[in-house]
């Protein structure tokens, strides 16, 4: 008897999306192509995979607009003693290592050419993706549940 044919994903079919929180952005292939696949549930469990793989989420947004053009952040050594270990605790309530589905929210922007505008409609069911088609490097923004509203921020480069 012949194996059981399975889906094999092409390339074609993978589509390169920018999830976006604030001003950290997170780039995942989804293949959006296929009926089965256009599950906000599957989608959200790809992001979180790809969240905790990085690291995790950081809740707390790094200032850097008041840093001098030659000022760096100086990480913290690894290196700690039992002193700053209470430091170092109180700095990972910040960053949330695992995430789960039902931690985040996503929605697409109203107006897919200025997403920036920050006008979003959020996905609660996948009867959305029937009327919607995804080119590489579109935006999908994501909220952590403790977030009030959906927001990104546009990358700047100072030069």
């Amino acid at each position: 008897m012949p194996p059981k044919s399975t889906k094999v994903v092409k390339n074609s079919d993978l589509v390169a999306i920018k999830f976006k929180r604030n001003k950290v952005t997170f780039v995942v292939l989804l293949d959006l192509v296929s009926k089965s696949s256009k599950n906000i549930n599957k989608i959200k469990e790809t992001l979180c995979d790809v969240i905790t793989a990085s690291g995790g989420l950081s809740l707390k947004e790094v200032e850097t607009d008041g840093l001098e053009e030659d000022d760096i952040i100086v990480p913290k050594s690894e290196y700690l003693t039992d002193s700053n270990n209470e430091d170092e605790k109180e700095d990972n309530t910040d960053i949330v290592k695992n995430i789960s589905p039902n931690d985040i929210r996503l929605a697409v922007p109203k107006d897919k050419t200025s997403p920036y505008d920050n006008e979003w409609i959020e996905i609660t069911n996948d009867s959305i993706f029937d009327d919607l088609t995804f080119n590489d490097y579109d935006i999908i923004a994501f909220a952590y549940k403790t977030d009030g509203r959906f927001y990104v921020e546009e990358a700047t480069y100072n030069e």
